[in-house]
Formats: C-alpha cells, sequence, structure tokens
C-alpha cells in the first residue's frame, strides 16, 4: 500500500514538473468520449471507440503520439498502471474512433482508462484526467428473470403499475438499474423516478430490436426495506388508436412488458440481482388511456398514494404474468435519452370563458404541457394542443384530426384529459406522449379559475449537445436559422420525424435532407446510427426499405425511392466526414449493396424512375426520373467509395463503373448542351444536376449560369420543393453566385424562409404557401448553407472528420457580418467576418491537431494581412501559400487562431 502511494506521488511529481516546464498550454488530452459519450453507463459494445481532444493553444499545435491506459481499479492508473489494457506508445495523431483492443470485457463492470500524448516536438505532457465507461449486459445470457406483464390483451386501456419490494442488508458500493421495455417505461425506486428520460425507450422496429437503458440507481437505494415501481405506456409498441399508417396493425404490437434487473454490488465486493418475475405485484392507476397521436387520459381520483413504496398495502393487486422472451435483439441505448430540455412560460392568456381558455406559448415546439388547477373532484379538463387559430381565434387541429380514425368519441387528435380529484392545487404532465404545439387550448366541464401562470410548455426532444452556432448582421438570417433549430429538435424523438403532430413519422428524405444541419450544430453520430440499424431492420430481401421507418410495413409500395431511400447510404457518409467514423459503412455494407442491386433490378436503361420526386414545388414541377437516377448515380458512387474502404476492389471498381453508366444516361436524355439546361429547365432539374456533380465539367459554368437565370427571372426567388431545397443554394454558391444565392435566401417575399418568418413563423413550414404542417424540419438545408457558405466552414472529404478544414467563406453584399462556430471531434472551429468600411477582417480559430485550408478572393488594389504581416501570394509562419484558384489564394493553415485583414 506504501509503494503504492509512493508511486503515485512520484506520478503526479513528474505532471507537474511537465507543467512548470513547458507552461500551461501543454498539449494536454481532455474530454476523454467511450463511444462519443462521457463516462457511460450501460455499454454492450465489446470493441468500444475511444476518443480525446488536444488542449494546446500554441500554433501548429498537434499529437504525434499517444498511449491508452485502462485499468479495473482507478488507483492503478494513478500509478501508471493498466491490468486491462496497456495500448503501448502509438506514433499517431488519431485521437477518435480508436478501438479498444484488450482483454475480453466483462459484463456489467466499471472500467477507467487515461491517455498520455505526445506533442508536436515529440515530448511527453501531462495524462488525461481518468474517466470510466460502465460495460451493460452484452446479451440475453447475461440477463436474469423473466419478461412481465399484466396479462390483459391488446385492447385493454388502463395502464399498468408494477411493484416490487426488497431487502438490502449491506453497504451499497454501486447499484445499476437496466431496463429495457416494449413500451414506454417510467421507473422508480422508493417513491423517486429514476433519472431524468422521457419516453424511454427508443421507437425501433420492436419485433426485431428492443432497446434497454441503464441507469446509476445507488442513491436512490436505503439500507433495510426497498420498493421498485414501474408503469408501462403503449408508446409505439400497441397503438390502440386508427391512423392512416396502420401501426394499430404492426407485425410487433403487443401487450406492454419488460425486462428488469437491478444489479446492486455491495462494499464486501458482493453482488445480487433483483429481477422480474412473477412475484412482482400489478395494479392500475390514474392513467386510464394513452396514445401517442391524441394523448393522455388521467384520472386522478384513481391515484394510489405511495403505490411505489415501501409500506403501501398491495394486498389487492395481482401477480404479474411472466411471458415468452423477446424474440428479437437486445441492445443497450446508447443514443441520448429524450429529456425535458426547457420550460417555456405563456406570451399571452385568453380566458374565453368560464370554461374555456387559451394560451400562447410564442414558439411552436414539441413536448407537453404542465398544468397547476384547483376545482371540484370529478371536472373534466380537455387539454388540446395545436399550432394554428381559426378566424374565430380558437385552436384549429382540422389538419392534422384527417389522418386519424379514433373509435372512442372523446378521443381527439393530440390532447390530454384531465380529472381532478379536488383536493386542493394539483399539478399534471403526461407521461407517455408529447405533442407539436404553439397554443394550448383548455376546456372544462364546470367552471374553473385558471391564469396565465397555470401553465408552461415543456421543451422535448432527443437530447444531443450543441455543436454549433451561426448568426450575422442579418435579423432575418438569424430567425431563419433560430427556427430550423427549432424544427430540428422538435423532430428528434429517437428517430428524426417529419413533424410532431400530425404524424411523428421518420421519413427518410425529410431526414437525410435535414442531416448536414443537424451534424453542423449537434453531436449527433449515436443517434443517426441508431436511426441506420432501424433502416436495416426494415429492409427486405429485396433490398427494398419503406418511406418511414420505422414501419408498420405501409410505405413500401407509396412514399419511398431513390430520393427518400438514399438516407441509407448517404447518412453513413455524412457520418464519415463529420467524424472520420467507419464504422457504420462497415457494419451495414451488405445492406449498401443490396438496396443499389435492387434499383439495378428496377432501373431502365440506366435510369429509374419510381419514387417521389421535388415533393411540393412552388409552381415548377421536376420529372421523377432525373432526381430519382442522380439518387441512383450518388448511391452507387458511395457504394464504390465504400467498397474500396473496406477493401472489396472487384466491387469498387464494378459500381464505379455503374455510376459512370448512370451519369451518362442522364446526360444523354436530360442535357441540352446548346442551351446548357437539364430537362425542362427547372431550379431543381438544374441544381441538382450541379450539386450530385452530373454536369460535364467544361459545362458546369454555362449550367450555373442558367441556373442563375432562372432565378433572376423569378424575381431572384426560389421555385423549387423539397428536394430543390437542398441542392439550390448550394449550386448557386458553388458556381459563382454567392451574393444571388444570399437574394434567395434572404428574402421575405413568397415563396421564401424569411416570407415564413414575416408571417409570425417560428418554426420551419411543409409547404410555401404554409398550408400544411407549420412545423417540419424537411426544408432545412439553408441553415446548413449558412455555415458552409456565409461563415465558411466546410469538411474536407480527403480528410475527414474535420482533420482538415476548408475555409471559405463567401463575403456577399448585403451582409456586413458572419460568424460560425463548430465544437468538431477536434475542438472547437470558428469563422467571423465582418466589414469595416472598405476592409474585411476575418477571425479564424483551428483546433489543435487539424489543419485548414483557406480560399481568400484576390480582389485588385487589396492587400491580404495576418495581423501586421503582409501575406500575399507567400507563406510566413503557420501559413504556407498552395496557389491561386476560383479567384482566390488559397493557403494551408496549422492549427491556431488568426486575424486576416484584406485592406
Amino acid at each position: 500500500m506504501k509503494m503504492n502511494l509512493l508511486r503515485a506521488v512520484l506520478f503526479f511529481f513528474c505532471e507537474a514538473l511537465l507543467i512548470q516546464s513547458f507552461g500551461q498550454n501543454l498539449c494536454k488530452p481532455v474530454d476523454l468520449r467511450c463511444e462519443y459519450r462521457s463516462n457511460p453507463l450501460g455499454l454492450d459494445v465489446t470493441q468500444p471507440r475511444l476518443s480525446w481532444r488536444i488542449n494546446d493553444d500554441r500554433r501548429g499545435a498537434s499529437q504525434t503520439a499517444y498511449r491508452i491506459l485502462v485499468a479495473s481499479d482507478s488507483l492503478l492508473l494513478s500509478t501508471g498502471k493498466a491490468d486491462v489494457w496497456d495500448s503501448g506508445k502509438k506514433h499517431s495523431s488519431l485521437t477518435s474512433s480508436i478501438l479498444y483492443n484488450g482483454r475480453p470485457l466483462q459484463p456489467d463492470k466499471q472500467y477507467f482508462w487515461t491517455v498520455i500524448v505526445w506533442d508536436k516536438n515529440g515530448r511527453p505532457t501531462v495524462s488525461s484526467t481518468i474517466a470510466c465507461w460502465n460495460t451493460g449486459l452484452f446479451g440475453l445470457k447475461d440477463w436474469k428473470g423473466n419478461w412481465i406483464d399484466d396479462g390483459q390483451d391488446i385492447n385493454y386501456k388502463p395502464a399498468p403499475y408494477f411493484r416490487k419490494t426488497f431487502s438490502v442488508k449491506k453497504k451499497v458500493k454501486r447499484a445499476l438499474a437496466y431496463i429495457c421495455g416494449l413500451g414506454y417505461y417510467e421507473l422508480s425506486l422508493n417513491g423517486k423516478k429514476a433519472g431524468d428520460h422521457m419516453l424511454d425507450p427508443g421507437y425501433t422496429r420492436f419485433d426485431k430490436t428492443a432497446l434497454y437503458a441503464t441507469y446509476d440507481v445507488s442513491s436512490l437505494l436505503k439500507e433495510g426495506e426497498n420498493a421498485i415501481g414501474v408503469i408501462l405506456g403503449n408508446g409505439w409498441y400497441n397503438e390502440q388508436s386508427k391512423a392512416v399508417w396502420y401501426f394499430d396493425k404492426a407485425p410487433w404490437r403487443g401487450r406492454p412488458r419488460f425486462l428488469f434487473n437491478l444489479s446492486i454490488e455491495y462494499e464486501n465486493g458482493e453482488k445480487e440481482i433483483i429481477c422480474t418475475d412473477p412475484s412482482w405485484k400489478v395494479g392500475t392507476g390514474p392513467i386510464v388511456f394513452n396514445n401517442i397521436y391524441s394523448g393522455e387520459k388521467y384520472d386522478a381520483r384513481l391515484e394510489q398514494v405511495g403505490w411505489n413504496t415501501m409500506g403501501f398495502d398491495d394486498h389487492s393487486w395481482k401477480q404479474a404474468t411472466a411471458i415468452l422472451p423477446h424474440e428479437g435483439r437486445i441492445k443497450s441505448q446508447l443514443m441520448p435519452p429524450i429529456r425535458i430540455t426547457a420550460e417555456l412560460k405563456p406570451k399571452t392568456f385568453i380566458k374565453i370563458n368560464s370554461t374555456t381558455f387559451l394560451y400562447d406559448l410564442g414558439q411552436n415546439f414539441a413536448g407537453v404541457s404542465k398544468l397547476h388547477v384547483k376545482g371540484e373532484s370529478g371536472t373534466v379538463l380537455r387539454i388540446k394542443h395545436g399550432e394554428r387559430l381559426d378566424a374565430k381565434g380558437r385552436l384549429d387541429n382540422q389538419i392534422i384530426n384527417q389522418y386519424y380514425s379514433f373509435e372512442d368519441p372523446e378521443e381527439q387528435g393530440q390532447t390530454d384529459i384531465y380529472i381532478l380529484k379536488g383536493e386542493g392545487e394539483e399539478e399534471y404532465t403526461p407521461r407517455f406522449t408529447y405533442h407539436g404545439f404553439r397554443y394550448v387550448e383548455i376546456t372544462s366541464d364546470k367552471p374553473v379559475e385558471l391564469n396565465k401562470e397555470d401553465l408552461e410548455g415543456m421543451v422535448m426532444h432527443t437530447d444531443l449537445t450543441p455543436l454549433g452556432n451561426f448568426e450575422c448582421s442579418n435579423p432575418l438570417e438569424n430567425a431563419i436559422w433560430s427556427a430550423t433549430n427549432w424544427s430540428y429538435l422538435s423532430n428528434l424523438f429517437s428517430i428524426p420525424t417529419d413533424c410532431p403532430h400530425r404524424e411523428k413519422n421518420g421519413w427518410t428524405g425529410d431526414g437525410h435532407i435535414a442531416a448536414e444541419f443537424g451534424l453542423f450544430n449537434y453531436d449527433g453520430i449515436l443517434f443517426y446510427e441508431k436511426w441506420i440499424n432501424d433502416f436495416a431492420d426494415e429492409q427486405r430481401n429485396s433490398g427494398e426499405v419503406p418511406g418511414i421507418i420505422p414501419s408498420s410495413g405501409w410505405g413500401y409500395s407509396w412514399g419511398n425511392g431513390p430520393a427518400w431511400d438514399s438516407g441509407l447510404l448517404l447518412i453513413p457518409w455524412y457520418l464519415y466526414q463529420y467524424y472520420g467514423d467507419e464504422d457504420l459503412i462497415r457494419l451495414h455494407y451488405e445492406n449498401y449493396k443490396r438496396y443499389v442491386d435492387f434499383l439495378t433490378y428496377r432501373s431502365k436503361d440506366n435510369l429509374v424512375d419510381i419514387g417521389l420526386g421535388d415533393w411540393v414545388p412552388w409552381k415548377t414541377e421536376t420529372p421523377v426520373e432525373l432526381t430519382s437516377s442522380c439518387y441512383y448515380y450518388m448511391d452507387a458512387l458511395l457504394l464504390s467509395k465504400f467498397s474500396g474502404m473496406t477493401g472489396r476492389t472487384e466491387e469498387e471498381s464494378y459500381y464505379k463503373k455503374l455510376a459512370t453508366k448512370i451519369k451518362d444516361a442522364i446526360n444523354r436524355k436530360y442535357f441540352n448542351r446548346e442551351k446548357g439546361i437539364y430537362a425542362n429547365g427547372s431550379q431543381t432539374a438544374l441544381s441538382a444536376a450541379l450539386y450530385f456533380g452530373i454536369v460535364p465539367e467544361e459545362m458546369q459554368e454555362k449550367v450555373g449560369l442558367s441556373l442563375a437565370q432562372s432565378v433572376k427571372d423569378n424575381g431572384n426567388s426560389l421555385d423549387v420543393g423539397l428536394l430543390g431545397s437542398k441542392y439550390l443554394l448550394n449550386a448557386l454558391s458553388n458556381t459563382g453566385h454567392s451574393d444571388l444565392a444570399y437574394l434567395v435566401a434572404s428574402k421575405d417575399t413568397q415563396p421564401s424562409w424569411g416570407w415564413w418568418i414575416k408571417n409570425g413563423a417560428t418554426t420551419l413550414h411543409e409547404d410555401w404557401k404554409s398550408e400544411s404542417s407549420l412545423n417540419h424540419i424537411m426544408m432545412g438545408e439553408v441553415s446548413a448553407w449558412m455555415m458552409r457558405t456565409l461563415a465558411g466552414i466546410n469538411i474536407d472529404p480527403a480528410n475527414p472528420g474535420f482533420k482538415n478544414i476548408i475555409i471559405k467563406p463567401r463575403f456577399v453584399s448585403g451582409l456586413n457580418h458572419a460568424k460560425g462556430s463548430m465544437n468538431s471531434i477536434h475542438g472547437e472551429i470558428v469563422s467571423e467576418w465582418t466589414k469595416d468600411g472598405d476592409m474585411i477582417i476575418l477571425n479564424l480559430r483551428i483546433p489543435a491537431n487539424t489543419t485548414a485550408v483557406l480560399y481568400l478572393p484576390e480582389t485588385a488594389g487589396r492587400q491580404i494581412f495576418e495581423g501586421e504581416k503582409l501575406l500575399g501570394a507567400k507563406s510566413i509562419k503557420g501559413i504556407q501559400f498552395l496557389s491561386k484558384a476560383e479567384g482566390c489564394l488559397v493557403y494551408r493553415i496549422a492549427a491556431g487562431t488568426y486575424s486576416f485583414k484584406m485592406k
């Protein structure tokens, strides 16, 4: 023991000497992540991915080597020892996606790790702080006990409440609860909710994959007698109401059920497992109905006080029913959970009469409302949520209700029902539903007193960590970015959805078109990896996938096609580009191949004419065959890249040649070289051909001019639908028309994003006329374009994961300032520019262990300085002149902070 203490003192003394010798700006590893999470629980990955960032503010800072140490005890690491894995010194600049390669990991066990790195001068630096991860349960063999339910059938309405008592007779070191539910659940111990998750578990193709979550419940246990409580909700597992997507007929549908293991580790090293079995008791409570489309009905008169604590009399409760185990996979829920992330206060409140009240929260969002109310026992409140008001100022949900066929006359879309118990002030927040809304209308069957302060909006979504931000001198652009952000978050509920009210479906086209905005601004890798796993679960043997994922079976014959389905290949490619992570590409390679082969089977003359096209265009339609074939080309090209990355050289060659055939076929049929247009010359046709690289290189300028002319002929306005909204601004900017792209992006006349904002929108709409959903993410590429073009932060396809960053800001007319920031896997990237008279000032931050290629416009009579040093077409310390291209001087710059002046 004394020797270990001596080693620890010596270890930290050496670190202190290093800091004293070289200063605080040492190349120190920080932000240690395991599977992209900080100190995660419940990992069921046998070779988790390890990553860190480098904290080093020196110009040109980089890592030249690393050494990872993993131990079963943190004390070992503090002495420089590792009994689980010592990677040895690896001469590499890698700091992410490094696979653990030590002893086989054991289930339900905690591991500690640290990393030592060598800086740009080859000096070892101080080690990182000690991080940890906890393995979960790796498979069915690691789970104890039985799946249980309440013995009722799928049509039984009341939610089941389960309880179990047990005794803790020793001192607890740590306790982890593992719970897998089919249907939503809420777990509590001794009357206190475990964790802050909402709507667990994540939505999957339940008959193939069920997710479990892990909670540290050590603080909720006590010596002596303890009680566990679990409530189950229907969620997507047991859809009891009818809608046009037929989830009431889903192949997985069943009565909600769950499997639970509580792993208690005692101070003396012993372990005990409390698990589900028929000894659990089950009853009912105040949740008498719950549905993902309509809402929750809660009768407070049926509350059973203390039902999830010791001392509760459960003699009238029956024994739980042990049922057959789940036949699919049980996997850990690695993505962040859904949480309540903010509370909104009403902006206005109107008392229409003594039984009707209207709240305006001032922001369209997804979540639930929290109500405080007093009233007579048995008073029924209907709490209706929506995003529109009718001509009389009443909430109007007609647009969404047409999609449902509710059999119970009191059931309505987005409407919770609360029945008062009549015992002073009561508080109600639904557990097992969510809504998309700005307005809340409450009606009561008896007069009640409600005030502005009695209701709050609880903002909910999958809680991805924010990474990026954009702001500029144009308030309209800032409002568009904010609306995009709200729509993106409103449509994150363990899958990317189209809208949070009408459907809540995982439309594949909406999801992949919004993905780059998401990856610029949020840490979304685990979220999107989970969704691509859902794609794999839904894919048929033929290779076909549905238009919504997960699906009850709906969407294979309508709503899909390459422009939607290509999310299967595009999202793994985006994750590779934004994170440098190949895992998803390798994991589902056969799924990607099967899909491209399916398209080849459905093609004719190397063109594909299936699926949806440019959905909801302003006025000009574009041939579906053109847009679908563009995606077919991109899929074949990506599959060729994936084949090369995974060592499949023959398939790499085959799919590259296939892509060339598709490209040639598109050009033969649709390209008019003389006019420089594709198909009917629609903005979508022209921008798609440019965006996907279909246009022959020597013709790109001409096609770009045709596109610009089309926009000008339309009053500097867009004329596109969903697909065109992805390509238009990018195609204009990439062909030298950034000023025009900015004019389109900043218009406030119809059709435009700005017209929505001018007319009161706080989220993006589904169509340019605002006739459908008012909270759709699918037109959100405009805000990714702001980051990419105005701020100028771009990925480098040849150096994925922002290992090298392309900085290419466009200093467009009419804009005086723009700033974009993005916390990449290597650290924060910042690009900020300001016009000061005739001078442009550009400030950059390039994170340690990366480089950047910077494009600055070469303008007659204007010189370029970095700090006080004249730059021009030459190199200085940290800045290497590369070439002249696209009217710019091009430089390679090292990590560090820079201030450029063009004057």
